[in-house]
């Protein structure tokens, strides 16, 4: 019975022992919950601007799970993802973080605060020529609310009338658009034009938001035209040197984007009196075609 209880008391200690080290164990390797926590470039922003989130959380977490309400992307994996707000809104944002421990969430409601830009205008004054254009703000892009009107290279006016360069501007060859605009401006991308587009509610609705309302500088029907951009689109038409041939003054406008799509075409946006449509197309023969130009701040 003595050598029972002397056994039964060293598998005790044994026991005690046992756990005793891995508890130890655990303990150095310093296993424990995660707190999760993160912070923010800034919470207040104006649409199609980003934010930088970065994670802070405790007890070194393993794998990160963000949910951006309103954001793009609405879902990330990343530690410190960036996201992008296209939308006006107060929105959440959740970060579930997990180790071996267990798992941790940190969820804010109304956050991040994304607001719409105000259509304020300005006014730019080329130095080279003295002349002064209105500008506007779409998004975060100050672009020229008027076509720009420096003779410089081969520019035209339209019909080659000096007469039409207030109200429609000159149109100009793509090689010569590129270094039209004035110091501190330039020639929109085509990804820049592609967010005005968004922005202004996609296809098939910023059209018409950029175009001048009525029929002074449109022909019936002006479809959907209500400048409620502030762009002021006016149908400036075109030019093809080759033929000497002007066309779609009040139907249509063209504008030039900088960015090229092959050797031999570029991207551009058409609008038209028939619809209120914005089209970017990469089909413009950059040798063939004469069109607008709206520079934006550089």
């Amino acid at each position: 019975m003595k050598k029972l209880s002397v056994f039964v008391l060293l598998m005790t200690a044994g026991l005690f022992l046992f756990s005793g080290c891995s508890k130890e164990e655990d303990d150095k390797t310093g296993l424990l919950n995660p707190v999760a926590d993160f912070k923010v470039s800034e919470s207040q922003i104006n649409i199609w601007e980003k934010v930088k989130f970065s994670d802070v959380s405790e007890n070194d977490p393993e794998e990160w799970v963000w949910h951006f309400e309103g954001g793009d992307p609405e879902v990330s994996v990343e530690p410190d993802p960036e996201v992008l707000y296209k939308e006006a809104g107060k929105f959440a944002v959740k970060l579930t973080v997990t180790n071996e421990k267990g798992e941790s969430i940190k969820e804010l409601e109304n956050f991040i605060e994304v607001s719409e830009y105000e259509h304020n205008s300005e006014t730019l004054t080329d130095v080279r020529d003295g002349k002064e254009y209105k500008t506007i703000q779409i998004g975060n892009i100050s672009i020229m609310a008027e076509n720009l009107r420096y003779m410089t290279g081969d520019a035209v006016y339209y019909e080659n009338d000096p007469g039409n360069e207030e109200d429609y501007g000159l149109l100009y060859k793509w090689e010569t658009a590129l270094d039209a605009c004035p110091a501190g401006w330039r020639l929109p991308t085509r990804n820049e034009y592609e967010m005005i587009k968004d922005y202004l509610g996609g296809e098939h609705e910023a059209g018409g938001k950029l175009k001048k309302s009525g029929t002074e500088y449109w022909l019936s029907p002006n479809e959907f035209g209500t400048n409620e951009s502030g762009f002021s689109a006016v149908g400036s038409g075109g030019y093809m040197p080759e033929h000497l041939e002007f066309f779609g003054m009040n139907e249509s406008a063209t504008f030039w984007t900088q960015t090229g799509s092959d050797d031999e075409h570029v991207w551009s946006v058409s609008l038209s009196r028939k619809n209120g449509n914005m089209v970017i197309h990469n089909t413009t023969s950059r040798e063939e075609y004469y069109y607008s130009i709206r520079c934006i701040m550089d």
